[in-house]
């Protein structure tokens, strides 16, 4: 496996039950889900960028990901400006027309995208397989999901890894196709189209025949529940960051539908 998910470290974020961090994902949800606008969805946007700090997670690695999300964002800071025409006039030529409630929406969408997507990568990078799929056992999920979790899991790492490798065969038979602005633009459309995606296919193809017979040569069966390697404890630490995430979450509910709906959802 050349790539973890999971980053050992010894802080707040990874010491805490994994239901609660779960439960903190679900608030983080929600939060993003009911809200469109710039300001609030830029605040969801930092609570996890601040979990992120909390749990001591490399700065390197983050940036790949940030760097994903900042195109995203300006990606839907362009769009959304096209499909909302409501509030004062920015900028206007001919028929295109840019307002200052399409400026926000479309901040606000990318901050929500970019939200539901960081906050994954938090609770997968501190919490352990075995701890995330024993907390989906406590709370009664059928066994057949979490075996595809299982498996989920264990196979993102090793699908980057074969992308990564088939990726660098790609260009050594090409050193010339990173050069200038031509060869960068050909190096990235063809990272995402046929020569990767034809090899990334057929090593997925064999992975899947190789895992199946390795089950029924072992007789899995999926319904057999087994022994729990660790007895998972809600303590008091817990219980107080499961406060504050649900009074952040009763607070954005309140404010989205009773206080201020107008400036939370903008069209």
């Amino acid at each position: 496996m050349l790539f973890e998910i999971y980053v050992n470290k010894d802080s707040f974020v990874h010491k805490l039950d994994p239901r609660v961090k779960l439960m903190w994902f679900f608030c983080v949800m929600v939060c993003a889900a009911i809200v469109n606008s710039a300001i609030p969805s830029g605040i969801v946007f930092a609570w996890i960028i601040f979990m992120a700090i909390l749990a001591k997670l490399p700065l390197k690695r983050l940036l790949l990901l940030t760097q994903a999300l900042a195109y995203l964002i300006i990606v839907c800071i362009l769009m959304w400006p096209l499909f909302v025409k409501s509030g004062p006039t920015v900028f206007e030529w001919d028929w295109f027309k840019v307002t200052y409630n399409g400026i926000l929406v479309g901040v606000g969408m990318g901050f929500r995208l970019s939200s539901m997507i960081l906050a994954s990568a938090v609770v997968f990078m501190t919490t352990t397989q075995k701890e995330l799929l024993e907390s989906l056992r406590t709370i009664k999920i059928p066994e057949h999901f979490v075996f595809a979790t299982v498996l989920t899991l264990r196979y993102i790492p090793s699908l980057m890894g074969e992308w990564k490798t088939i990726a660098e065969a790609q260009a050594c038979r090409d050193p010339g196709r990173g050069k200038g602005i031509v060869g960068k633009i050909k190096r990235i459309t063809s990272a995402i189209g046929i020569p990767i995606a034809v090899p990334l296919i057929h090593r997925v193809a064999k992975m899947t025949n190789e895992l199946s017979l390795a089950l029924d040569s072992k007789g899995f069966n999926p319904n057999m529940r087994p022994i729990p390697y660790k007895e998972l404890k809600i303590g008091r630490r817990d219980k107080a960051f499961a406060v504050v995430s649900i009074a952040i979450l009763m607070v954005y509910i309140l404010a989205r539908f009773l206080i201020w709906p107008q400036y939370m959802w903008i069209y």
